[in-house]
């Protein structure tokens, strides 16, 4: 009967630790395969994980309350018909390969009865994985040839670097809570202090501004709680040096990352009124959100391709509308009410490692209202394994009862392992495409052409309708003048992607090489409408030329110079003397031609004598 006593030995959570562990250690140097690569270990690792899940029989729980799961089933099911609705369907599969293994991971963990050891085996993978990443991950960016004025190490990014630390910082104070021995003391409030240096070096603001915030949220906690004096003095002291720092650190500190944030924000605010309900189907922000940007980015000085509006909630706002995103805040705030639930019947070190969990939770929430590292499966991974930490069972249990619990329902997860193969074959399909891809931009860099167009056809047959690599063949084929084909990839990828940045202008840049005039102003002038861009003008102004209209000329060249000067005073990026070194001689051209045309308007050649004055005398 002495074996009754025992309690089971799980191999499920050791599989589970390997994989956080290995997370932020599978890596590489090709930035376009950095996040497949990292996809496809958290596929295979998942797969396994259900595997053993299904066969195993002795440790898994009877009843569990399903509302969260209700509501997680909803809002992957609503995710996959909304996406299968949309004609651009196609885009959602990229993100469906990480929702639902994810989604089954946290079925799973959810399922699982922790023992204490199991629990410090999650966080010891956690923390340990994040000593080791460092080494490799400093010579990784070393060697990629990257400024180390934002650490980012092997994450490729220090925004999602910032949010990696993020999460592991209540670990580490979990640790150091729950250690017995002095030397444990020291260690662990020497690795707190080194990971808040890191996050430091990553001058992610948006994190730091989530640290923040649940640090002051977690004050007047305990103000509230503990009604003493002494907190309330360092709250208030803490604060005030709260508002200085976010001051200086959104003011002074690359103001331009704070103006962009807006401009999409305002931009997305018009996307989501047109789409208010049930969004433009999962993963289509990139497709369709040049529709609705400001059309002078171009002059501020803002990317071509705008991914992501860094903000979850805007992104699921506009993918999936106000009935996904209310799915969305409802599982929110399940995994809230599970948390207080659980909180109010534990104590010592199960209370501390799920306290642990909540805030790595809400450190990853708070951190994605300023950006987009949910949108990486290396990081969104966390949010559904720290819901699953949350959801846990924390009681401990014998082997008896293990061994008579029975759990059929666990069977109904067969279904997910069909899904599960077709999605690794995708993601398989993407990482080949993404390879030909790299090597394609890497020939054209050397100006190897026809091979460099080799590679890319060899990966649109792994991905048809990838627009990176369509645009990529459009551009290609033009600069060996094969102008037919050119034009096929830019119509198909305006099939993909109707707003695609600049694919009308080079469809307008073609037509004038086939002297095709008419339809390169039509396409010149479809590109204003999304682009604000000086260079448009001045192409418009070329062929008005060569037609010999004059005033259309100079009214063109007119425009030109306008925005030019618009560029110089709006770009955050670049300095006025760099835009003017870039542009001069087309500047100058553009000078001489007008006071010709105006030689005998005093009027008008006086404003191009101011414009001169603007361009040129601090120049």
């Amino acid at each position: 009967m002495l074996e009754i006593k025992k309690t089971l030995i799980s191999p499920l959570p050791y599989l589970i630790a390997i994989t956080i562990f290995l997370n932020p250690l599978i890596i590489t140097t090709q930035k376009a395969l950095f996040f497949p690569y990292k996809l496809l270990f958290l596929q295979i690792s998942i797969f396994f994980i259900t595997i053993l899940f299904i066969v195993s029989k002795k440790y898994y729980l009877k009843k569990r309350n399903p509302n969260v799961l209700i509501i997680i089933i909803s809002y992957v099911a609503y995710c996959i018909i909304n996406g299968l609705a949309n004609h651009l369907s196609f885009y959602s599969l990229d993100i469906l390969s990480y929702l639902l293994p994810f989604t089954v991971l946290f079925l799973i963990l959810s399922q699982l009865n922790i023992k204490d050891i199991d629990r410090k085996l999650f966080a010891n993978s956690l923390i340990f994985s994040f000593l080791i990443s460092i080494i490799p991950g400093y010579f990784l960016q070393k060697s990629s040839g990257k400024s180390f004025a934002r650490l980012f190490l092997n994450w490729g990014n220090p925004n999602f670097y910032g949010s990696y630390l993020l999460i592991i910082l209540p670990f580490i104070l979990y640790k150091w809570k729950i250690s017995q021995k002095k030397w444990e003391n020291v260690y662990f409030i020497g690795m707190f202090v080194i990971a808040i240096i890191i996050l430091l070096l990553t001058q992610s603001r948006g994190a730091l501004l989530s640290l923040i915030i649940v640090c002051f949220l977690t004050g007047l906690v305990l103000i509230i709680a503990r009604r003493k004096f002494k907190y309330l003095i360092i709250f208030g002291i803490s604060f005030f040096i709260i508002v200085v720092g976010i001051y200086y650190g959104f003011t002074k500190v690359r103001s331009n990352t704070v103006i962009f944030r807006e401009r999409i924000y305002i931009s997305t605010y018009d996307y989501i009124k047109d789409n208010l309900w049930i969004g433009t189907g999962l993963g289509t922000f990139a497709a369709y959100y040049p529709k609705y940007r400001q059309n002078d980015y171009k002059l501020v000085g803002q990317e071509d391709i705008i991914s992501h509006p860094h903000n979850e909630f805007l992104e699921i706002w506009a993918e999936t509308g106000m009935i996904g995103l209310t799915i969305f805040i409802l599982i929110l705030i399940g995994i809230v009410y599970l948390f207080f639930k659980k909180l109010k019947h534990l104590s010592g070190e199960a209370k501390y490692f799920l306290l642990a969990s909540f805030l790595s939770f809400s450190l990853l929430i708070i951190h994605n209202l300023f950006t987009i590292t949910m949108r990486q499966s290396a990081i969104n991974v966390y949010f559904w394994i720290f819901a699953g930490f949350i959801s846990m069972d924390y009681k401990d249990r014998t082997f008896k009862k293990y061994y008579k619990t029975k759990n059929n329902k666990k069977y109904l997860i067969l279904f997910v392992i069909p899904i599960f193969i077709l999605l690794l074959s995708q993601n398989y399909l993407t990482i080949k495409a993404m390879d030909y891809y790299t090597k394609s931009k890497q020939e054209f860099q050397r100006k190897n052409l026809k091979l460099s167009i080799q590679y890319a056809e060899t990966g649109l047959q792994y991905l048809p309708n990838n627009s990176s690599i369509l645009y990529h063949l459009g551009y290609a084929y033009y600069f060996i003048k094969n102008y037919n084909k050119a034009l096929y990839f830019f119509d198909k990828l305006l099939e993909v992607s109707p707003y695609y940045p600049q694919a009308h202008y080079w469809k307008g840049f073609i037509y004038k090489h086939q002297k095709d005039y008419k339809k390169a102003l039509t396409e010149y002038e479809k590109e204003l409408q999304l682009n604000d861009y000086p260079e448009v003008y001045f192409k418009m102004a070329e062929i008005y030329h060569i037609l010999g209209n004059k005033e259309q000329t100079a009214n063109y060249i007119e425009k030109y110079l306008q925005k030019i000067v618009q560029k110089t005073e709006k770009n955050l990026m670049q300095s006025k003397n760099a835009i003017i070194k870039e542009k001069q001689d087309k500047i100058n051209f553009s000078l001489r031609t007008l006071e010709e045309f105006y030689k005998d308007n005093d009027k008008k050649l006086n404003e191009l004598n101011e414009i001169r004055n603007k361009l040129f005398v601090e120049f």
